[in-house]
């Protein structure tokens, strides 16, 4: 038991350090350098985006433990997987434009969101790190794959997914969430240069999320 505990640790570390870095650093660090977070805002919002994706993860191993392959295959990457991609484009897509029109909307509901979204950032990277967790890729489809077949029981599912969790937990996405305060810290002082490089940010995360309900429509 330890030994595949220590092999799914070792593919969390490695698919931290790859595919999971890739899809998780452009939303953080456009988002934090959007932002104006200090470092220690930036690492809040790393450690609630991890804890909350790792909770996925968890709910993910459980069900595994449970339910057999062709279950995992047919229903959770099948029909759950479009509606996951849909949703979770549409909350991103929500969070670049309201990046992209901080303090110059003058929509009552926008503000609302602002509000809610924005100046409450853990509520949303909490909701962004759940969503990455049960996002339908490859790289989980193998872990989870390997899970049932080694999983006895739900138990065995949520140990070993954690292992995995804090695996991915290990990452070089926390010295980008650093970068990104100092980048933040370094053109808050000047407001026009800022407000177009939070706009530009904004757009990024309006394309992530775009792109996921694009692949959202294809699945």
């Amino acid at each position: 038991m330890l030994k595949v505990s220590l092999s799914l640790f070792l593919s969390g570390l490695f698919l931290g350090s790859g595919p999971c870095l890739v899809s998780c650093g452009p939303f953080l660090v456009s988002f934090i350098a959007g932002n104006k977070k200090s470092i220690r805002q930036s690492l809040w919002i790393w450690f609630m985006f991890s804890l909350s994706r790792i909770f996925a993860y968890l709910v993910l191993g459980a069900i595994a433990g449970f339910l057999s392959q062709e279950v995992i295959h047919q229903t959770y990457y099948g029909i759950i997987s479009k509606y996951i991609f849909l949703l979770g484009g549409m909350f991103v897509m929500v969070i670049g434009v309201l990046m992209i029109f901080n303090k110059n909307s003058q929509l009552k509901i926008c503000n609302i969101l602002q509000e809610k979204l924005l100046k409450k950032e853990t509520k949303s990277i909490t909701l962004f790190g759940l969503i990455i967790g049960f996002l339908p890729c490859a790289p989980l489809l193998g872990i989870l794959t390997y899970i049932v077949l080694i999983s006895a029981n739900v138990l065995k599912g949520v140990f070993y997914s954690l292992s995995f969790g804090i695996g991915t937990l290990v990452s070089p996405l926390i010295i980008m969430v650093i970068c990104a305060s100092f980048i933040s810290k370094l053109l808050g002082s000047q407001e026009k240069l800022y407000t177009i490089f939070q706009r530009i940010c904004g757009l990024i995360i309006l394309f992530l999320g775009a792109q996921l309900v694009y692949w959202g429509l294809l699945s």
